[in-house]
């Protein structure tokens, strides 16, 4: 418990009463109103794609502040890790969270994407350098589990697709409440990068590793959900000067798609040597052209 309260203690003073461990866990509205005395299965992100980072496999320890007043007031970012080795798109977040009161939800939350450097580098200030969307319309479903005296809510948000480029970023998602706060479980780090926590309510304008604030390293229960956005598919242009065919009655002369993948060099630099492979002739004949003497051109071709 000690350590639940390390993540709790300084957010206990904002805290109302909460429901009896034996009372039934039921879905509710933002109003507080119960609608139903089961748990539902939350809507398919449109187009969905695979969870590319995260899990939740909670593991019962603590509850890591990530809420906003929707009012204004009381802020908490809790930010997870994310390293992409092809561009990605994302497309919903899911976590696992418990509120002080089943009554405070609102029904919407905030999304932001840092990159990895700004956080790391202390110039994170609770605003995104990739992407802030706050207000964002999500879905609460019951996990029928008792966690803390309170009810264990799965919070799944869609977001308008976007694409990263491949690279290394920061995810923050919070509950936007009609009061006290919402505190997402944590997970075994296993590997990953420890969260980062941002709160200028709590004196955290910057946002800082989460052991500076909880004493220990924590990990959040947040799952990324999302898949590759084409990077395995687009290469850098190549103007080529020479070509030679083999067995061809005509090779097209100039730009042409190089080996080189757009996430190896994503500006696709010019003046680059970028090796263009043999290709088939445009006439099907079962020739190729060899193309020499190429740059790349700084262009990207999907």
């Amino acid at each position: 418990m000690r350590k639940w309260l390390l993540g709790l203690v300084a957010m206990a003073f904002m805290a109302l009463p909460v429901m009896a461990q034996d009372e039934p866990v039921t879905n509710l509205n933002p109003s507080g109103a119960i609608v139903s005395s089961l748990p539902a299965l939350p809507p398919a992100p449109i187009d969905p794609g695979d969870t590319v980072c995260g899990n939740l496999l909670y593991d019962r320890v603590n509850g890591l502040a990530a809420a906003r007043y929707a009012g204004g007031g009381l802020d908490s970012w809790v930010m997870v890790h994310c390293e992409f080795s092809v561009p990605t798109e994302i497309q919903a977040f899911e976590w696992m969270a418990i509120d002080n009161t089943d009554g405070d939800w609102n029904g919407f939350d905030d999304v932001a994407i840092w990159k990895a450097a700004t956080v790391e580098g202390g110039q994170a200030n609770g605003v995104g350098d990739v992407l802030d969307q706050p207000n964002l319309p999500n879905t609460r479903v019951s996990n029928g589990e008792i966690i803390f005296n309170r009810n264990s809510w799965k919070y799944t948000l869609d977001i308008t697709d976007v694409c990263l480029p491949a690279g290394s970023y920061y995810f923050g998602v919070r509950a936007v409440l009609n009061g006290g706060q919402s505190f997402i479980l944590t997970v075994p780090c296993d590997g990953q990068k420890p969260i980062y926590f941002q709160s200028t309510s709590f004196g955290f304008p910057i946002a800082v590793p989460g052991r500076n604030v909880f004493g220990v390293d924590y990990c959040a229960a947040v799952n990324v959900i999302g898949k590759d956005c084409g990077g395995g598919d687009k290469f850098c242009e190549a103007d080529c000067t020479k070509v030679k065919a083999k067995r061809c009655n005509i090779c097209p002369p100039g730009v042409q798609k190089s080996n080189t993948p757009c996430q190896a060099d994503p500006e696709c630099r010019r003046g680059a040597k970028g090796k263009v492979a043999k290709l088939d002739c445009p006439d099907g004949l079962g020739g190729t052209c060899k193309y020499k003497k190429c740059k790349l051109n700084g262009i990207c071709d999907p």
